[in-house]
């Protein structure tokens, strides 16, 4: 039996992408939600605690980051791994200023899983100086 290692909001307007990703990320021990837009993320965001956030970049009615800063609000210590099939270099290096990963579609699954622990690692030591 694997251990519940964080819960996860993953958020993408592919159904496909949505499915792939949770499928792995539960199989690898995460409590996963999924929501299709911002809307949902947002409403998950209100009601729960989520150690890490998987964001697509761009959705219809928010963007990632959008989506990443209002949930940064609530919980300044919750890890972000950003996703796109369109990357760029400022995005890039946007994400990279707020202390987000930025991985670009297609993405292996072994690189999502790898790009979520290094994400609570880096949570982790937020959430230690933040209480130091």
């Amino acid at each position: 039996m694997i251990l519940n290692k964080g819960r996860v909001l993953l958020v993408d307007d592919e159904p496909l992408v949505l499915e792939m990703f949770e499928s792995i990320l539960s199989q690898e021990g995460y409590d996963v939600f999924v929501a299709p837009n911002a809307k949902e993320a947002l409403f998950h965001l209100e009601r729960t605690f989520f150690d890490v956030l998987v964001c697509d970049v761009m959705l219809e009615d928010l963007d990632g980051f959008d989506i990443m800063h209002i949930s940064r609000k609530k919980h300044p210590e919750i890890a972000v791994v950003l996703i796109t099939g369109a990357p760029t270099e400022t995005d890039a290096e946007r994400a990279r200023i707020e202390n987000a990963s930025y991985l670009s579609k297609p993405i292996g699954f072994d690189l999502l899983v790898s790009s979520v622990e290094a994400a609570l690692g880096s949570s982790g030591e937020r959430k230690k100086r933040a209480q130091m």
